[in-house]
């Protein structure tokens, strides 16, 4: 038989366990549901934060690829404006150029063609005045002093000719720098021709890399886009 006493208090502390154990299962059925509600609160909020981060990063894309394409237009624009400026500028060094050379060529003819001149007429005034002192002395002189004048006229046919002579040569010298001077010329715009073309060639050159780093510039937006 147990003592009465003790079963009471066996039963007492039994109750008081029960009770305990409920009071703790309903303190972890509380813990639980909040937990679960802050867990729900976080998604929520975690949600959020990602939609509005998805939201900031389209717009930073966006933003990034319209810079990148105003600035790639700019430059364009840019490599269009110094080409066209030096292309004219070519252009017009080439006209200044060619201009001169022909100015020079005119000049260089004229002066070629007055000297020539001069030094004709300077031979017949030349030659007429020894011909008439011949024909003086020939009229007051006897047979010697008209062979001394054939003699004298045959020196000055002789000078007269070595003086035409010494013209033609010079003629043909100015006529052979003027051809040297000519060809300096062809070959100083051939020069100038060869560099427009280099020129464009460059031109052409970078005007491909820079479509060529627009295309790397919108694979990489389309990348990040797609991200």
């Amino acid at each position: 038989m147990i003592d009465p006493q003790l079963k009471w208090y066996l039963e007492s502390i039994r109750q008081d366990l029960t009770q305990a154990m409920s009071e703790s299962r309903e303190d972890v059925r509380r813990e639980n549901e909040e937990t679960r509600a802050l867990s729900e609160r976080l998604h929520q909020e975690a949600l959020g934060h990602a939609e509005q981060l998805n939201q900031e990063t389209r717009d930073q894309a966006e933003r990034l690829n319209q810079e990148t394409r105003d600035q790639a237009e700019r430059l364009h624009q840019e490599a269009l404006g110094h080409a066209e400026q030096l292309n004219q500028e070519t252009r017009d060094q080439a006209e200044r150029l060619h201009q001169e050379a022909l100015g020079h060529a005119e000049q260089l003819n004229q002066e070629t063609r007055d000297q020539a001149e001069r030094l004709n007429q300077e031979t017949r005034d030349q030659a007429e005045r020894l011909h008439q002192e011949a024909l003086g002395h020939a009229e007051q002189l006897n047979q010697e002093t008209r062979d001394q004048a054939e003699q004298l006229n045959q020196e000055t046919r002789d000078q007269a000719e070595r003086l035409n002579q010494e013209t033609r040569e010079h003629s043909e010298l100015l006529s052979q720098e003027m051809r040297i001077l000519l060809e300096q010329v062809q070959q100083d715009v051939k020069a100038v021709a060869d560099g427009v073309l280099m020129v464009d060639e460059k031109l052409e050159r970078y005007h491909n890399e820079v479509n060529a780093q627009i295309k790397s510039l919108d694979a990489r937006l389309m990348r990040v886009e797609s991200r």
